[in-house]
């Protein structure tokens, strides 16, 4: 994921990030384990806001 960060590959990211909560049943990013999340609001910051809802 860092390299499609680095390389600005947002639609790859998009995919990984599917894959990887599918892998994980993770059904919202929050599910994943907070170590994973926090890379996550790095890498995704704006993908994640979008999908994290209200609050």
């Amino acid at each position: 994921m860092r390299a499609a960060h680095a390389e600005g590959h947002t639609a790859e990211l998009r995919n990984l990030l599917g894959e990887l909560m599918r892998t994980r049943e993770a059904e919202v990013p929050e599910d994943l384990t907070p170590v994973t999340y926090a890379l996550l609001r790095e890498l995704l910051p704006d993908l994640l806001s979008a999908t994290s809802g209200a609050g």
